[in-house]
């Protein structure tokens, strides 16, 4: 499985994390697997998949926010004397 992240990913750490989340939500959703809809390689495949595109989603989002707030100067620290 880190094999097929890491095809997809070009960070280590990333694809640490991302394979890490594969075996998680696999152990989350065990009782849903069935074998006869495939076997366990294409279970895990799928699931990784998803992970993948949720860490796209993600990643796309903050790079989104990232352009938009750029160039913009960061709001000054406020101070109250109350």
């Amino acid at each position: 499985m880190t094999g097929f992240v890491a095809r997809r990913v070009l960070d280590p750490h990333l694809v640490d994390d991302l394979t890490t989340e594969v075996f998680l939500a696999a152990i989350e959703t065990a009782d849903r697997y069935r074998a006869r809809l495939g076997g366990e390689t294409a279970w895990l495949v799928g699931i990784a998949r998803n992970v993948l595109a949720a860490e796209r989603r993600r990643s796309a989002r903050q790079l989104d926010k990232d352009r938009r707030a750029g160039g913009r100067r960061p709001l000054a620290p406020t101070t109250s004397n109350v």
